[in-house]
């Protein structure tokens, strides 16, 4: 399960009114996982980190890229070890370099053919994409005049890129349109099964409260 917690200017000057948007996945396909289970390579060890976006804070669990559990070649073992120092920097930092150097290395791999040395895992998010909601979204949430879910699907493609995302169930417009512009900016390693990465669904809820219950 992971969660994000928003608090906008607005809500810390509004007696600290505080809007939750948490997070729920469940994979389809082989391995499924409901929402209630630990995301791939996550441990009790693994740690929240908070990132302030435009005075926004996002609370999030950080999940490591793991290191190789499977044989590899000399050149594999050495690639895989960039792509899990990348990552797991781009997950704490969320920095465009960053990200495009983990990108990039995903491409290397598959260009060279490299076998990923991990057991068939499913993808993993490693940041989302900047949530941005209008002046009328933050009011109602706060004055509890809208809560609830969002559903949708995403494709996590083989080559690190979101692909097709479809609203399942929607709350308002505008806020179906944030929610899936979020998620077509996130970054993530994509799932892997028999050594190589592959495409993937995965079906994900939004939940939205004012955070007072």
């Amino acid at each position: 399960m992971k969660f994000l917690r928003c608090i906008s200017p607005a809500g810390r000057i509004l007696l600290g009114s505080v809007l939750v948007l948490s997070l729920g996945y469940a994979t389809e396909g082989k391995g499924t996982f409901s929402s209630q289970s630990r995301d791939a390579g996550r441990s009790s060890d693994d740690k929240n980190i908070r990132i302030a976006r435009d005075g926004v804070l996002v609370v999030r669990p950080y999940i490591e890229i793991p290191k190789a559990t499977e044989p590899c070649t000399p050149e594999e073992c050495e690639w895989w070890n960039q792509v899990r120092v990348t990552g797991n920097e781009f997950n704490k930092k969320n920095d465009k370099k960053l990200k495009g150097k983990f990108l990039a290395l995903l491409h290397e791999g598959q260009h060279k053919a490299y076998r990923i040395p991990l057991k068939d895992r499913p993808a993993q998010t490693l940041n989302f994409g900047k949530q941005t909601y209008s002046d009328s979204i933050h009011r109602a949430i706060r004055k509890g005049q809208l809560s609830g879910n969002v559903a949708f699907s995403v494709e996590f493609r083989d080559d690190g890129i979101v692909g097709d995302v479809r609203i399942v169930k929607g709350l308002v417009p505008d806020l179906d349109v944030s929610v899936l512009r979020a998620i077509r900016e996130s970054v993530f390693l994509p799932a892997v099964e028999n050594g190589v990465f592959v495409t993937s669904w995965r079906t994900s809820v939004a939940e939205f409260s004012n955070g007072h219950k």
